[in-house]
């Protein structure tokens, strides 16, 4: 009788651990926490099973106080979640190059700027050690070679600057690692004690695509904790009373379209010019009766107008911004009209 093998592939990623020697004791507190805790893990398929998507691509990391997390405009391929401490991060319009240790960037033409989109870095966060100098931030190195710089004279910063501070169990960076995108603003320590919990893009996605749990706490926490700091950055609601503010954040909407991974997909048609508005999620059609105010929370929309048998599009807009104030604004002058 013959012997029948079966070979069962798995992600190439498991012969690279984020952490080489990640403890079983630290995967287990974070089995025992949320939103790891509210995940079932016969959800996952055998070949990546929970415990072993923490094991391999997560790793726990620990900051103090005045420490750079994160860059604004830095490259990086994960995300971060508060386990113990606190960090803040900088509002628009965010930290001056010269406190983040950071040369002043030359400026590019729009073919080197197209070109970049294609030659990100695609290690966890990047930093070229010459592009940081120790003028008014102080910089040193890990024994892995990892450079971690410092802010100095934080109690200034803070008064010259606008931040905002998220605790235990929030997220930050999911965006910038899972679409591979520079990171929009700058994240610090704000404490000694801070323990951050750091998940390559590749567990993440898989973390999302295999339990509906963790996209469930990341807006649960953010509407909780964020969500008013959010809207008072929004120069629309920075006028409102904090009742009516209430009463906004008490009908805000959480929605998501598109995919997570719409990166390589995109640049792989990009290059081959079979971008279509087809292939692009619709969130408001044109023609259609407003029944809200849309604002990006974070990634982008394409703003298009059918022209002809196409569209053209209009604009581009980012985290921030926001469409369909102005139909709202003419249908409530004009009840008519609706």
């Amino acid at each position: 009788m013959d012997t029948v093998h079966f070979r069962v592939e798995r992600p190439g990623r498991w012969d690279n651990p984020f952490e080489p020697a990640f403890p079983d004791a630290d995967l287990d507190r974070l089995l025992a926490m949320a939103p790891f805790s509210a995940m079932r893990p016969e959800a996952f398929p055998k070949t990546q099973p929970l415990r072993q998507i923490l094991g391999n691509d997560t790793r726990l990391r620990r900051f103090k106080k005045g420490e750079i997390v994160v860059r604004a405009g830095d490259y990086g391929s994960s995300a971060f979640m508060i386990v113990g401490g606190q960090v803040r991060v900088a509002l628009p319009p965010g930290l001056p190059d010269r406190v983040l240790g950071r040369r002043q960037p030359q400026k590019r033409g729009l073919f080197r700027t197209i070109a970049q989109l294609w030659s990100n870095p695609r290690v966890p966060e990047f930093r070229r050690p010459e592009e940081l100098k120790p003028v008014q931030g102080a910089a040193n190195a890990d024994d892995d070679g990892a450079v971690r710089v410092f802010l100095q004279d934080v109690p200034r910063l803070l008064d010259e600057h606008k931040t905002a501070v998220i605790g235990a169990g929030e997220f930050f960076g999911e965006i910038a690692a899972l679409s591979r995108m520079p990171r929009t603003a700058t994240v610090f320590a704000d404490s000694d004690d801070t323990e951050l919990l750091e998940i390559r893009w590749q567990g993440l996605r898989d973390l999302l695509r295999f339990d509906a749990a963790l996209k469930a706490h990341i807006d649960r926490v953010y509407r909780k904790n964020a969500l008013q700091n959010a809207l008072r950055a929004i120069p629309l609601f920075q006028h409102l009373s904090e009742t009516d503010l209430q009463r906004v954040m008490a009908e805000t909407q959480f929605g998501t379209y598109g995919d997570y991974e719409w990166s390589g997909d995109y640049k792989r048609l990009a290059k081959a010019g079979q971008i279509a508005p087809e292939r692009e999620p619709l969130v408001a059609q044109e023609g259609d009766y407003p029944n809200g105010v849309y604002i990006i929370r974070s990634g982008f929309a394409r703003l298009a107008k059918t022209f002809g048998a196409g569209q053209r599009t209009l604009n581009y807009l980012g985290a921030g911004r926001f469409f369909g104030l102005r139909e709202i604004a003419h249908n409530w002058r004009n009840p008519s009209a609706g």
